[in-house]
Parts: C-alpha cells; structure tokens; sequence
C-alpha cells in the first residue's frame, strides 16, 4: 500500500507541475484521479498529456492541423529517451520538441483560435473545441458534437460506422480593392449574405450567369481576405498591371464590368478608366483585414490589447460585407479617394460603427479605427495576409481557395469555386470521430 501511495505521489506531482506551468484547457477543476490534462500549444493546436505511476514519462499527443501537429507527434518518440527527471514537465517538452509552450493562464478562452467555429462558444457542456480541422487554409477549432451536427445536416456528408465525412464548412474570398471584378464578387457575396438587397428588377436576370448569379451560402462559412496585389504581382513575375499594358485590354475592363454592375441593380459604374484607378488601397486593405478579425478583436487593440483574431457570427460577416462594398462603391461610382482616412472614416463610421451600436457590441468610432489600422499590429497582419496569398499560389484577384487548397481566379469562376468546395456526395473531405 505505501509503494502504491508513493507511486501516485509522484504521478500528482507531475500533474501539479503540469497546472503551475502550462496553459491547462481541461479539465477545468480537475480531480486526484484525473491523471491526465489537454495543454494549449499555441494559437492552432494542443496536446494531451497523460500521467501514469507505470511510466518515467507521460505520454504526449498533438492535436491540430497537420503541418502543425505532424512534425510535433514525430519528435515526441524522443521523450522516452531524452526525458529528464531533474526537470519540470514544460522544460522537457520544449527542450526535446524545439518549441515554446504558452504559460497558465485562467483566461484563456479570450484566445479566438480556441472558439468552436460554428456555435461560437468556447466549451459545449464541459467540452472544448478540440476537433482541428487538417487544413492549414483553415485550421479552425470545433466541438465534436457540433460538428458532427453540422456535417449530418449536409447532402455530402458520408457516414461509415462513427467516422462522418464531410467538407470544411469555411471558404476564402481574396480580394483587393483596385480590382473591379473583385467588387462584382463582393456584390454577388452580400446579396447571397442578405437577399433581401436583391432589387427586384435584377432578381430574374442573374440566374444562369457566371458573373452575376448569387452564390447559394447556406453550405458555407465565407471568409473575407483582403491582401494587396502588388507583392503578388511581384512573386508571379509580372512587372505591370495586365489591364494596363494593354490598353484596348483596359477599356474592355470597364465596359464588361458596367454590364455586369447594371445587371446586378447597381447602374452608374464608370465605361472607362478613371484617373482615381488603380487607388491607393493599402489604408483600406489595412482597416478590412482589422475587422475581419471579428468585433472581439477590434476591440481589445482598442483597449491595448494584441489577442488573435476569432471567428465571425452571421452578423459580424454580414457587416464585413457591406463595409467591403460600400469601398468600391465609393471608389468606383462616387470617385472617392478610399487611400484617405477621412473617406474611410466616414465609411466606418455609417457601415461599421453604426450597425455594432445597434448590436450592442459598440466598435470605436471611424477616425480611431483607421489611427488603428495604421499600426504595427495590423500592418503586420495584413503583410502576412499577402504572404498567405503567394504562398497559395495567387496572381490574381479576386480568387478563392478551398479547404483542400484548391485555388479559383477571376469572379466567373465563383459558382465553380464553391461547387468544389461543396462537391456532389460520396467524396470524402474533413472527417470527425464521434462514439454516439
């Protein structure tokens, strides 16, 4: 007996060593018979440590995105043999996988990465959003129960014993705002996120056309991802704007998109280049990106804060939406200048601050929002953005990208990006276990 006590004596001072130096998510009131603790790991993955009086070691597994949670799992074959006694479980761990490992923390659900990406809450009875999806275009964290509704509620999703099979729930929309047919998907993705902005007199003439029918959303979670094309331009070797270097090119530009803009209910885009084109659009790129991040993340810069950005509710998107279009609007039919704040400002302050007001999650008010677009925190968010962008194989915009890293250009190609994304049943996509 006393071996026996002495033997759990030294699995609870692990244990102990375990919640006084790392970031514990579960359990959150843990127990003496609890040997074991889920750590985060960053913003993108954990790891679940189990402790028994059986082992010199506990026994560790990464969960995550594969890029992440691969390399991880690979290197923690060599705790058996380098672990060592003499130090605390974080040292070990870092020391043997090459990584940092995030401290305790009792706030940690302020960490958006953490937040089920389709109910929005941070635990579902007790459980946290510890399924990862294995795309890194994604990455997103979800309850398994939740997902596990979310894929049985779709057309594609297979079933084979407790494995469901499904397609990721979220979709990326690129875009940069000196580009007109990036505004016709912008267009075409707020009608689809509101219809009732359809007007009546467009309703019957969009179905059966590439550039203007309005997307069906209701599989899909879209995720807005303003970035700038001039380093894309730059990695794809292309010394010159396309619609520039030829200038018969430039004008067809214009007359296509008129068509288009008028076929949508939204007459007046200019028939030919304006002198306002292309913009200085790094300010407005800069401010899209900060709100893309979710209210949440707005607001704690606000308050001097740099937390990681979270997931959009319905409403969040729906107001990330309008802010877009009302951008090109005023560049393209108002002849605006969206490289000023004052301009930017006031568009905030009507699409924006207005409607978050209303929500009662109250954003700052326009000039404080563009004060803080212009900091490092944002400008180094939206440059990684553009970096995502290259590094995915962009040249142009507006393109989308698929949750298994497929890539579509060019605002015709929508309908097909999405009918990728959501393919006909039987295929397999992102999987989720569950005992039910």
């Amino acid at each position: 007996m006393v071996r026996i006590c002495l033997r759990m004596g030294e699995s609870w001072r692990v244990l102990d060593d375990i919640d006084g130096s790392l970031q514990v998510l579960q359990p959150q009131h843990p127990r003496r018979h609890d040997l074991w603790r889920r750590v985060a790991v960053g913003d993108l993955a954990s790891a679940l440590i189990e402790v028994s009086p059986d082992r010199y070691h506990p026994k560790v597994v990464f969960y995550g995105p594969a890029s992440i949670a691969g390399p991880l799992n690979s290197r923690a074959r060599d705790l058996r043999i380098e672990w060592d006694g003499s130090q605390g479980v974080k040292d070990n761990l870092e020391r043997v996988l090459g990584i940092e490992l995030p401290g305790p923390s009792t706030v940690y659900q302020e960490d958006g990465k953490i937040k089920c990406g389709i109910c929005l809450s941070f635990e579902d009875d007790g459980n946290i959003a510890d399924q990862v999806c294995t795309s890194d275009q994604c990455a997103q964290s979800f309850h398994r129960q939740c997902l596990i509704q979310w894929l049985t509620t779709k057309e594609d999703t297979r079933q084979s014993y407790s494995t469901y099979f499904g397609k990721c729930p979220y979709f990326s929309f690129w875009f940069e705002y000196a580009s007109p047919y990036s505004m016709l998907t912008a267009l075409r993705l707020l009608y689809a996120l509101s219809p009732q902005r359809v007007p009546l007199t467009a309703a019957g003439l969009l179905r059966g056309s590439p550039s203007c029918e309005v997307p069906d959303l209701s599989k899909t979670k879209i995720v807005y991802r303003p970035f700038s094309l001039g380093p894309v331009f730059k990695a794809a070797g292309q010394v010159s704007l396309p619609n520039m270097s030829v200038p018969i090119k430039g004008k067809y530009l214009f007359h296509d998109v008129a068509r288009s803009t008028d076929m949508l209910g939204q007459p007046g885009f200019p028939q030919q280049r304006q002198e306002n084109w292309p913009p200085n659009s790094a300010m407005a790129g800069r401010l899209t990106w900060m709100l893309a991040q979710g209210f949440e993340y707005v607001k704690g810069l606000s308050a001097g804060n740099q937390g990681p950005g979270g997931v959009l509710d319905l409403a969040e998107t729906k107001v990330v939406a309008e802010f877009v279009w009302r951008v090109y609007e005023a560049q393209f039919f108002a002849i605006k200048d969206i490289g000023s704040a004052e301009v930017l400002a006031n568009l905030w302050d009507l699409y924006v601050y207005q409607p978050s007001k209303a929500d009662g999650r109250v954003l700052p008010e326009g000039l404080v929002a563009v004060e803080l677009a212009q900091g490092d925190v944002v400008r180094a968010g939206f440059k990684n953005s553009t970096q995502e962008a290259v590094d995915s194989g962009l040249f142009g915009a507006p393109s989308f990208t698929t949750e298994d890293g497929d890539m579509y250009w060019g605002n015709d190609r929508l309908l097909d990006a999405l009918a990728h994304h959501h393919p006909t049943p039987g295929t397999s996509g992102f999987s989720a276990k569950a005992n039910l």
